[in-house]
């Protein structure tokens, strides 16, 4: 099925409204009511062709039918490519259709499955409804933009107070442009873009930089030109939205294009503006939606502010305008908010769009100007519906404005009202929200959604024909839903006190307030008095920015922040709550001039040997690790389970490996084992390296005397000739090869092992039944020797290993090992066609 949209232009923003301009607007919103069609004919069908009759074209935004799309699929590399090509693939399909009816302004969007256009003749119009791949049509027509005491009234200063300001967030402002280097907003745009349309047809110019539609680059979302109605509609939007969130960035995104009154179409006097006048097209500002979730990896996004709409509208909306509802579902599910003004025309049961749609927050708005009315009225202008999410301050609200627009430009600030000044509000407050309650996914924004439309005090609508009520956006009381703001909560904590405090649920955090001075060190020290609560320090300094924080380094599960330095006088503030997020108990607080004797954190500079050889019956063996600030009390770790280690000194520790460690696959490259060291709290840490695992070598190996099996008197002496070939390279490369002598029950007393040093030596070890290398005196330095020296090596009452004599010989692939040894009566055996099990490798 096929819908036919029609977006209806209404002025929201007021600064004097006319009896004439409010009933043109609701004549024409109740006259143009969206409809739904099931084929080519039907009511707005006829609408479009009179359209295209009347102007010669009509601008539309196309649904396109994408069997499998999903959102989701964004965030995985290699579905998101496959589905961005599809989406691609099927506005090109659509475009190649109509390239015979010369469609243009073609607007395509990576995300989703939709594309703007403008059509010229009927034919085009009627392939759009023939296309079986066509499932929605809108009209792309123009919106307008919709139009201190009002921070005290919502308690935001409370919640500066808190230092909760927004602080690391993001909020996105699609408008008319934002000064940036005005006073209120220096410093704090970030990104900037801008979408706008050029068609002569319709009066239309792009307010782009350069003329161009669309651009991404610095500078391209400053405010339109002064002699146009409505440019200073953005600066003021954004001003409010940094106050409510001073620590929050501005992405500035302007969407508005030049719309000039003809003999035909007069979108400005239709709507009691001015002409030229500024218009937002949906194409345009779903363009900017695009872009904002493009960015949703670059910045952290807590919302986008959207103070645009007309149209009126008793229930939800989402079949009116799919491109707009494809859109915020896409930015709902990284978390990110769309705030939306309701409307100026004073309806009270129903709302504008985009406002309507299911899947924003909806703001209206009410009185904060005193002198003007009682606090907490709801305005005349503001429209309401009972799917409006919430009312927010929008009657003369004075904030920022472009200079070209002040009557002081010295003093570039001026008072506006309207529900585009309500939405800001909610816009910089979800940014405020989201720093207490972080996430970046869809039921992030529920929840804060529903939290918002819960707090605050509820008003009721006083007009005639009033019967809705509303709550009052109260930032505090929203905040105080999150952290609970119980009796252990904004505390003042002094040098040497210890404070008792409880973490009471799910999300609780206790506040403390901290007076220092620059130069002063400073300890606090969380301490769990539950088994329940894990202990978590945050410190924040006076401009509310986290400087220091702790999880474990008090010891066990307390938090420690130890000697931190104030780098400035004023008041501070503790943060505590429970790591796990998922329990109560009771913990204290304290804070001291005193600082606490810490562990220190250990790092690994190398392991000998780094690497070993994979195999199925290897035996333990040791590695040693090389690094710096060792204890005796450091802990190694193998994959994360716990070996036997040995500290000999800072610098220098042995673990245990065992042989199991080692029974990984025989074929692959090779496998990285991470060995970690913990060093234990207070203070210390982890640091970790990896052990290379390689496969086991697929030479050729031989016993060539004594035969494999062959029984050895005690006493006697033996020699046992040995050879191994590379298949491929020098034997060099096999670095360590073992004979094992096992008893005749089968188990291994001992094992002789060839060890390739650097150069062209080979020497030789003797290991026990254990697979422990003989040792020289100091117990550490392993005993070896070489071939054809006068030593014997001796493992007592087992054997003893006589080095003098003719030891072997060596081709470039070969070697031929012959060591002398005497020993107990045993089975003696050569190594299997791999290196030892047990034997690193370099």
């Amino acid at each position: 099925m096929k819908i036919v949209h029609l977006l209806l232009a209404i002025v929201l923003t007021i600064t004097t409204m006319t009896p004439l301009g409010i009933s043109v607007q609701m004549a024409r919103a109740e006259g143009l009511a969206p409809a739904a069609v099931t084929g080519p004919a039907g009511v707005d069908a006829t609408y479009l062709a009179e359209e295209l009759a009347k102007y010669g074209s009509v601008s539309l935004i196309v649904g396109l039918d994408m069997p499998g799309y999903d959102p989701a699929l964004f965030d995985q590399v290699h579905a998101a490519g496959v589905q961005e090509a599809s989406i691609a693939n099927a506005q090109q399909a659509l475009l190649d259709q109509l390239a015979v009816y010369g469609v243009t302004n073609i607007q395509t969007y990576e995300y989703m499955p939709f594309v703007a256009l403008t059509v010229t003749s009927p034919e085009a119009l009627t392939a759009l409804y023939a296309d079986p791949a066509v499932t929605s049509i809108e009209e792309d027509a123009p919106l307008p933009p919709l139009l201190s005491e009002s921070l005290p009234l919502i308690k935001a200063d409370q919640a500066h107070n808190l230092f909760y300001t927004g602080a690391g967030k993001t909020v996105v402002i699609l408008d008319t442009g934002t000064e940036k280097n005005h006073p209120a907003l220096a410093g704090k745009v970030v990104s900037e873009a801008c979408y706008s349309t050029n068609d002569s047809s319709r009066g239309v110019s792009s307010l782009c930089p350069g003329g161009v539609t669309s651009s991404v680059a610095s500078n391209s979302a400053l405010p339109c030109p002064s002699n146009i109605s409505g440019c200073d509609h953005g600066t003021h939007v954004a001003a409010i939205a940094a106050g409510v969130a001073p620590g929050a960035s501005i992405i500035a995104m302007q969407v508005f294009s030049r719309h000039t009154d003809g003999s035909g179409r007069k979108p400005c006097a239709d709507y009691g503006d001015t002409s030229p006048c500024t218009r937002a097209n949906p194409s345009d500002y779903v363009a900017a939606l695009n872009r904002v979730y493009a960015l949703r990896n670059t910045f952290d996004i807590a919302a986008v502010n959207m103070s645009i709409g007309g149209g009126k509208y008793t229930s939800t909306c989402d079949s009116s305008e799919p491109a707009t509802k494809t859109a915020v579902d896409l930015l709902r599910s990284a978390g990110i908010a769309t705030i939306v003004a309701t409307g100026n025309n004073g309806y009270v049961n129903a709302i504008a769009k985009p406002a309507c749609l299911s899947n924003v927050i909806s703001v209206g708005s009410i009185n904060s100007a005193t002198f003007i009315a009682p606090a907490d009225l709801m305005t005349n202008h503001t429209n309401i519906s009972s799917f409006t999410t919430l009312l927010a301050p929008g009657v003369a609200i004075e904030a920022a404005i472009p200079a070209s627009f002040a009557t002081d430009p010295a003093n570039p600030y001026g008072r506006r009202s309207g529900t585009s000044m309500a939405a800001p509000h909610v816009a910089g407050a979800v940014a405020v929200l989201k720093q207490v309650q972080p996430g970046n996914n869809s039921n992030n924004v529920t929840s804060i959604a529903s939290i918002l439309a819960a707090s605050g005090p509820p008003i009721a609508d006083w007009r005639e024909g009033g019967s809705i009520t509303k709550r009052r956006l109260d930032l505090y009381a929203a905040i105080c839903r999150i952290v609970v703001c119980d009796s252990d909560d904004f505390r003042t904590l002094s040098l040497n006190q210890t404070l008792n405090g409880s973490i009471s649920w799910f999300g609780d955090r206790d506040h403390y307030s901290v007076y220092g001075t620059a130069g002063q060190r400073v300890t606090f020290r969380m301490e769990a008095r539950s088994s329940t609560v894990d202990p978590y320090l945050e410190l924040y300094d006076p401009q509310g920015k986290l400087v220091a924080k702790n999880d474990n380094g008090g010891g066990d599960l307390n938090a420690l922040i130890n000697g931190y330095l104030l780098n400035q006088s004023g008041r501070y503030q503790v943060v505590t709550y429970s790591k796990t997020n998922v329990s109560s108990g009771a913990y204290t607080i304290s804070m001291s001039s005193r600082v606490e004797a810490v562990n220190p954190e250990p790092t690994i500079s190398g392991f000998a040997p780094s690497s070993a050889t994979a195999t199925k019956t290897g035996q333990d063996f040791w590695v040693m690790i090389g690094g710096n600030n060792f204890m005796p009390t450091s802990q190694v770790y193998w994959n994360g389970q716990r070996r036997s280690s040995l500290y000999y000194s800072p610098t220098l520790l042995y673990v245990r490996i065992l042989g199991s460690d080692l029974n990984v696959p025989l074929v692959f490259t090779s496998i990285n084992a991470l060995i970690s060291v913990t060093n234990p709290a207070p203070g210390g840490g982890t640091t970790f390296g990896f052990f290379r695992i390689q496969p086991a070598f697929l030479g050729e190996s031989e016993l060539v005397s004594p035969e494999s099996g062959s029984v050895v008197t005690t006493g006697i002496k033996q020699s046992f000739v040995i050879s191994w070939t590379h298949p491929t390279d020098s034997w060099r490369t096999m670095q360590n090869m073992d004979l094992r002598l096992r008893s005749p029950e089968g188990s291994t007393l001992a094992s002789i092992r060839v060890v390739e040093r650097e150069g062209t030596n080979s020497v030789y070890r003797l290991l026990n039944g254990a697979g422990e290398q003989l040792t020289e005196e100091d117990g550490e330095t392993p005993a070896e020797g070489l071939g054809g020296e006068d030593r014997d090596l001796e493992i007592p009452g087992v054997l003893t290993l006589h080095l003098a004599g003719r030891w072997g010989s060596t081709t470039s692939s070969s070697a031929s090992m012959a060591p002398r040894a005497r020993c107990r009566t045993m089975t003696c055996w050569g190594s299997s066609p791999s290196p030892p099990p047990n034997a690193p490798t370099r």
